[in-house]
């Protein structure tokens, strides 16, 4: 009876042993499949990109694609002429928007190139009332023997890290002789999208019970968008906004949220302008203070980089004509968006331009003095509403 009993039990420990091995292998076999399937993410992203609509209007997730770099995540695909949010949009060859120039800098010419997210990119505008455009024209205009290009690298949903990756890796190449990169207060946060890729060496979940999970669950519908590579970014939860806390990210955007990667991707900016002869100019459109803004600037200053506030005109703007509400003022685009219309740019680009003729150009622009706004666009704000 005794040796039965012992046979028993010699058998079930072998049977649990060898399941046990079964469940080993598979855990391994299936986390082999999640690691060929990120490495051909990219591949797979960039041969198939999201198609855009016949007639045109797109969403965000229509002009992106997956960037090649982890740490930029997304970008524009190049060639693009669609409408975005009621605007015409065009994305030139480099995948910016405005004007597309040759990385090579042509003899006796200045450029600006920019780093930002919705606000420099121009989210609800034309292509020429974007604020970066006007300024190449405005600089031009009052230019006296030297040429000036302006280059916008921003993208919609972009953080500061991001910004200025995009600057190390593509923005250099254009020789810029200033660089404003323009801060909102999202930029501390993860983007709009983050790519979908599994975490094959985590060891707090099991890819076995997740399929098996699975097996046993509905099916979910997932966007278009995450079939070539990106995934929306989770949120705070009861908030609507994306998670800016490090302990609340997956690990690998970790160094690019909260404060400490702000600060890091500041201090090299900082050393970039060193060693590529560039000024770096902080630009913030704030029209109420905040801690958060506060410190910003004081991470500028502390840096050496100067800042350059459009806020002030636009609170200036909104004193001379009695208003009380940016949101409702002909300086956003609406009460519920909050990015500036076409004469927010205008404006912004009367002051940038003001600021780099007195700091920067003086010597090859004819003339500083340019009103921050004028009849001719009390005009058009009026004829375009708020």
């Amino acid at each position: 009876m005794s040796d039965r009993r012992g046979s028993l039990g010699l058998n079930l420990l072998l049977l649990a042993l060898s399941l046990a091995f079964a469940a080993l292998l598979a855990e391994g076999g299936l986390r082999l499949l999640a690691h060929f399937q990120n490495q051909g993410l990219l591949s797979t992203a960039l041969s198939s990109p999201v198609p855009i609509p016949a007639d045109g209007r797109v969403t965000l997730g229509h002009m992106i694609r997956l960037s090649p770099n982890p740490r930029i995540i997304y970008e524009f695909k190049p060639d693009l002429d669609v409408t975005f949010i009621g605007a015409p949009v065009t994305i030139n060859a480099a995948g910016f928007r405005g004007s597309f120039h040759s990385e090579a800098k042509p003899p006796g010419t200045r450029r600006i190139v920019g780093v930002g997210d919705s606000f420099m990119f121009g989210h609800g505008v034309g292509d020429d009332e974007v604020y970066m455009q006007v300024l190449e024209g405005l600089l031009n205009r009052f230019a006296t023997d030297s040429r000036f290009e302006t280059v916008n690298t921003a993208v919609p949903g972009y953080n500061t890290v991001m910004e200025v990756e995009t600057l190390e890796t593509r923005g250099l190449a254009y020789e810029p002789d200033v660089v404003l990169i323009h801060f909102v207060g999202n930029d501390l946060e993860l983007p709009n999208f983050i790519r979908v890729e599994q975490p094959v060496l985590a060891l707090d979940r099991s890819f076995l019970i997740d399929l098996l999970r699975g097996a046993f669950t509905s099916p979910t519908l997932r966007g278009g968008l995450r079939r070539h590579g990106l995934e929306r970014s989770p949120q705070v939860e009861g908030a609507r906004r994306f998670a800016s806390d490090p302990e609340d990210v997956p690990e690998q955007y970790r160094s690019m949220v909260g404060w400490q990667s702000y600060d890091e991707a500041m201090a090299k900016l900082a050393a970039l302008g060193e060693q590529h002869g560039f000024r770096p100019v902080l630009v913030t459109f704030s029209v109420a203070f905040s801690r958060r803004h506060t410190r910003i600037l004081n991470t500028a200053r502390r840096l050496g980089i100067e800042s350059l506030d459009v806020g002030e005109a636009y609170r200036g703007y909104m004193a001379e004509h009695g208003l009380d509400d940016y949101r409702t003022s002909p300086l956003a685009l609406s009460d519920e968006n909050m990015h500036p219309s076409a004469l927010g740019h205008r404006i912004a680009a009367r002051v940038i331009y003001r600021w780099l003729c007195e700091r920067q150009f003086s010597a090859e622009l004819s003339s500083c003095e340019l009103a921050l706004w004028n009849p001719a666009d009390e005009a058009s704000a009026a004829a375009a509403g708020p």
